[in-house]
């Protein structure tokens, strides 16, 4: 586990100023590559991922500039990153190059083609970005149809991940 110091981004977002129909907050990273698999956009493209406004200006989205009372190491996202709790990894945007507020969803590679899933929940599948890490879990004590004794302590058993 670590401990992030840093500033909250919705301080930043604040002392910028966002405008009233702002949407999503892009965060910009200075990696960048070339995707193998198709559909492939041609050349190279920087790693960026947009948050929803509302997720962005939350007090416990920071961008970090250390780790552990350290200053960030090069791998993990020197000289700043995003930290963004209760997202998937790929939100937490390291080496920070740029912060950019948008009106209309962002269609950045990373977050339509890869990082993305089908939602199959309407009448048409709608591709959409990871954002929200989904809790797994199973429970494997008690088993299914077991009759727990009344009055008496049982251990109940699982694991959950995410």
């Amino acid at each position: 586990m670590a401990e992030w110091t840093g500033v909250p981004l919705s301080a930043l977002l604040d002392r910028a100023g966002v405008s009233d129909g702002a949407v999503e907050v892009v965060l910009e990273g200075a990696d960048q590559g070339e995707p193998t698999s198709d559909p492939k956009p041609p050349g190279k493209i920087s790693f960026a991922r947009s948050l929803p406004i509302a997720k962005a200006q939350q007090p416990d989205v920071v961008v970090a500039y250390q780790m552990n009372g350290r200053n960030l190491a090069p791998e993990h996202g020197f000289p700043l990153r995003a930290v963004v709790p209760g997202h998937y990894g790929m939100a937490s945007v390291k080496w920070l190059t740029g912060i950019r507020v948008i009106q209309e969803p962002f269609q950045g590679y990373w977050q339509t083609t890869d990082y993305a899933y089908w939602d199959r929940s309407m009448a048409h599948a709608v591709r959409k970005p990871l954002q929200d890490m989904l809790i797994k879990s199973v429970i494997m004590r008690p088993a299914i149809r077991e009759v727990v004794p009344a009055g008496r302590p049982y251990r109940i058993a699982g694991a959950a991940w995410t």
